[in-house]
Formats: C-alpha cells, structure tokens, sequence
C-alpha cells in the first residue's frame, strides 16, 4: 500500500483549512444536497465531501456509508489533494498501490474511486469531492465534467459570504458563540433562518428572481415522548421534509415542530406537489413509532413568490399568523399569492 504523500506546502495547506472552520461541525444540507445529487447521478454506492487534516479525512458529508472520518495513511482522497484536477482508480484491487489498502480488502471494499480537489480561497486544496463504487467503473464512461460542476458549487459553499460561513460572534464577554445550525436535525435554527432570510432577500432586491417561504407545524403529543424520542422523531421528519426539496432549496428549524422552508418554486401547481409530497411523507397514517400515530397533525402556510421589498420580520408573521389551526383537516396549506389567499387540501 502507498501512503498518500504530504504536500511541501502543508503547513500553508492546513492554516487555509483551519480558516474554513468547517472541521467538525454538524450535518448541514447544502452539503448533502450536493452529495446526494452526486451519487444518484452518478449511479456510485457512496459520494462524500472530505476534508483533510494532519492526520484523518473527515466527511463534511457522506451517502451511502456510516461513518464521519477514516485514517489519512489510507485515503484515497490523500492522494487526490496533490493532482490538479481528477484522481482516478478504476479498479482498486488491481492497482498496486492499493490492492491491500483496508479499505479494499475490507469494508467498504472500494473498487472504483474519483476524486476532485477541493481549494480554499488561496488555491490551497483541502479535501476532495469524490465518488466511491465497490465495483471497477472505466472512466471513459464517467462525465466528469458534470463533477467538476458540483466540486465548485461544494467550493462556492465553503468560500462565499454566507450565515454558515461567518465567524461565530460572543453573546456576551467569554459567553457562548452563536451557533446557526439545529444540534438535532443539522438545519439551520432560528438564527441561521434569519440571516438566510436576510441574504435572500437582499438577492431579489438587488437581481430579482422568486422564492416561496413555507411554514410547516407539526403536532405531535410531546407529554408521551422522552427528550431521546422526540429528537429521533425530529431527524425523522427533517429527511422526510428534505425529501420533497430540490437542490437550491433550504429548510430550517423554527421549533420542536416548526419548520421553515426556502423553496425555489415560482409555479403554483409545482408548489402544491412538491409540497404534498412532504405532506404524503409527514402524513400521521405513516406513524410508525409505537402506537403513537406520530405525527398527529400538520399544517402549512406558504407566501408564493415573496416581494423583496418585504422585511424578514413581516414576512414571517404574516406565515405564523396565517398558519391553520388544528380545528382544519391535517395537510391543510394556507396559501398567500399576491393579495389573493386560499385554503388548500395537500393530502
């Protein structure tokens, strides 16, 4: 086995890591989206976007395999960071310089691997997008240009001025920094919603374009469940909801059971199916916890292609106010169009 190089500039290499402040930090969706698009275009057993320091490479995302980081020593994406553009192993096994890697001769039994470096704003490379199959793929039949694509977008989410990219701020001297991310689901919580808001609504002002703000309620009986089964059942309800987004949409948490979605959706028609499929998927006859017919009622309210003159605040309390009260069918969406508002049944 050939152990992956170190580059001669890492000391440069792991400070323009280190400023990306992206090690360790929780599960967001603007990563999964991508590595999940990743992995069903590509049809592979496993995407992941790593980062890679001293000594491991740590997934900031991963389909298709259970686990957060793998020693450096065996990467394949220690080898990727020194190529300019894609590493590939088309057949791991007959390669000599992996045939008795253990991640070859053992789970997960990495056949196929490519891998795209990731750069920071100084070029300097600090993990991979990459693409893992436990079966030899001939890169010739691979569009690699289609990565190439999703590795910048994965680079524009680490680099550009976003809420999860700015440095935490004290609440008070020596107090906690302010965290933007829901520990549980891995969204954004209510002060990451807001300064997403903000940035959005700041993008139509100055470029317009559309965007519908959903709120989504769900009930459930919380005096039945312990703090370990409400949190499951939360995660549980934030991948069912994310199921029914595209990829430049974004959800956050509000609440135990309020969540809030960003939906790149103009035409009204498309808006209520995609959002009756995250009714369909939330929907209480699929409750499946016990006996608790979880969850017990749902409700949305959407504003249809929001006016960026609006404020953040007026926008969501005209959302909150308009919610449906439980006395309306489950699945009920108060929908705001213009000046036209409408009930509709989304189951």
């Amino acid at each position: 086995m050939k152990t992956p190089p170190r580059p001669h500039d890492e000391m440069q290499r792991l400070d323009a890591l280190r400023t990306l402040r992206a090690l360790d930090t929780p599960v967001e969706e603007r990563f999964e989206r991508i590595t999940r698009l990743a992995q069903k275009f590509f049809g592979v057993a496993m995407a992941a976007i790593t980062l890679v320091d001293e000594e491991r490479q740590w997934f900031k995302s991963i389909q298709g395999l259970d686990t957060r980081q793998t020693d450096r020593r065996i990467s394949f994406c220690g080898h990727a960071l020194l190529e300019e553009h894609l590493f590939v192993v088309e057949d791991a096994a007959q390669d000599p310089r992996f045939a008795d890697n253990p991640l070859v001769t053992g789970h997960p039994y990495i056949r196929f691997y490519a891998g795209i470096p990731l750069r920071a704003r100084n070029r300097q490379p600090v993990g991979t997008l990459c693409l893992i199959d436990n079966r030899p793929r001939q890169a010739a039949d691979m569009d690699f240009d289609a990565l190439q694509d999703l590795a910048s977008l994965t680079e524009r989410e680490f680099t550009f001025d976003s809420p999860g990219n700015r440095a935490p701020t004290n609440t008070i001297r020596g107090g906690a920094r302010e965290n933007l991310l829901d520990e549980v689901t891995g969204l954004w919580n209510w002060a990451g919603l807001v300064r997403q808001l903000e940035e959005s609504n700041q993008r139509l002002k100055l470029i317009g374009g559309d965007m519908t703000l959903v709120w989504l309620r769900v009930g459930f009986d919380r005096t039945s469940l312990s703090a370990e089964e409400t949190n499951h059942l939360r995660r549980d309800w934030a991948e069912k909801l994310l199921s029914g987004l595209e990829f430049f949409d974004t959800a956050g948490v509000v609440s135990e059971g309020d969540f809030l979605m960003m939906v790149s959706e103009s035409d009204r028609a498309q808006l209520l199916v995609r959002l009756g499929m995250v009714a369909q998927r939330l929907s209480p006859e699929e409750g499946r916890d016990g006996d608790h017919r979880l969850p017990t009622h749902l409700a949305f309210a959407a504003i249809r292609c929001i006016d960026g003159r609006l404020g953040v605040a007026e926008l969501l309390d005209q959302l909150e106010m308009a919610l449906p009260d439980p006395d309306n069918a489950s699945g009920t969406l108060a929908l705001i169009d213009g000046h036209q508002r409408s009930r509709v049944g989304l189951l």
